[in-house]
């Protein structure tokens, strides 16, 4: 469980970085890492900018950058830009996010197509492509 409970509120910006469209948060957003009740809390910080999910533009008609899971990418952004944990620590820490965000649209067990979801962001974080957005 987490808090995902605040809306995000952020604004598309004018201009595109290498055919990627770019927002700003507007306020700071909070994560609780494993439990509401944790004490180990990310904020990503009002002002960060982001692309949400880094998907090819011709997967977005299945995949768009903003959709279910759009806050536990921004927590993954803010992880892969910050450095602060290993890479991997910060890929599940999206998992994790998303298993909550699908777990609290559905309020049951994760139908098959989020689980997919899920299944298909985990592998896509263990590639050349991953490794290099971390590196970089």
């Amino acid at each position: 469980m987490s808090s995902f409970t605040k809306q995000l509120k952020y604004r598309k910006l004018k201009k595109k970085w290498f055919r990627k469209q770019k927002y700003q948060l507007l306020e700071p957003f909070d994560y609780h890492v494993g439990s509401i009740d944790s004490d180990l809390v990310i904020t990503v910080p009002a002002g960060f900018i982001t692309d949400f999910a880094s998907t090819p533009f011709w997967v977005h008609w299945k995949y768009p950058p903003i959709g279910w899971y759009a806050k536990a990418v921004l927590i993954h952004d803010w992880g892969y830009h910050v450095k602060n944990r290993t890479k991997e620590w910060w890929d599940n820490v999206m998992v994790e996010g998303m298993e909550i965000l699908a777990h609290d649209l559905t309020g049951t067990i994760l139908p098959k197509e989020m689980q997919l979801t899920i299944d298909r962001f985990e592998w896509a974080m263990t590639t050349r492509f991953a490794q290099w957005a971390w590196d970089k």
